[in-house]
């Protein structure tokens, strides 16, 4: 599964031309994971808009499930829990420029990883869709875990020069 995300990763590191391979970067990897990228953006898309001081309400049942679920260490010592992981979510999904992706990548999956029955509910009820809550998460998780091991893999290499 995570293979071909191996492989694109890999395939930065090596020129055309075999006989002269090149220095990966961090920005090889951006060109590569802009398909995984757009897709994580698409899919928590579907959730309520961050921007939107109405929809906020649901953030924060969600990160209330969240923080009880997963236990205090989940609300980073903030008053609202939850509420710095919704902040940062918002602020990585309104960056635009490269080398992102990790921590967008990161924090997805600490957010929506391992959901509880009411954190399920609640994005199954988001959508409309009380069933499809479960594979919404899991599809978050994927396409995150591809991005968040693809970086991590190029972030490797490229120390290694």
């Amino acid at each position: 599964m995570f293979g071909g995300a191996l492989r694109r990763a890999e395939a930065n590191t090596i020129s055309r031309d075999a006989a002269a391979p090149t220095l990966p970067s961090m920005s090889d990897s951006y060109v590569t994971l802009r398909p995984d990228v757009r897709e994580l953006r698409d899919l928590l898309s579907v959730l309520p808009n961050l921007d939107d001081l109405e929809k906020r309400e649901w953030w924060d049942r969600y990160a209330a499930a969240h923080h009880q679920h997963r236990g205090a260490e989940a609300a980073l010592g903030r008053e609202r829990p939850g509420g710095h992981m919704v902040g940062r979510l918002k602020y990585l999904l309104d960056k635009y420029e490269g080398d992102y992706e990790h921590d967008l990548a990161a924090d997805c999956l600490r957010f929506f990883d391992d959901p509880s029955p009411e954190m399920v509910s609640l994005v199954g009820q988001a959508l409309g869709l009380p069933g499809s809550g479960a594979r919404v998460l899991e599809s978050v998780c994927a396409v995150a875990w591809r991005i968040y091991v693809a970086t991590a893999v190029a972030e490797d290499r490229v120390a290694q020069y």
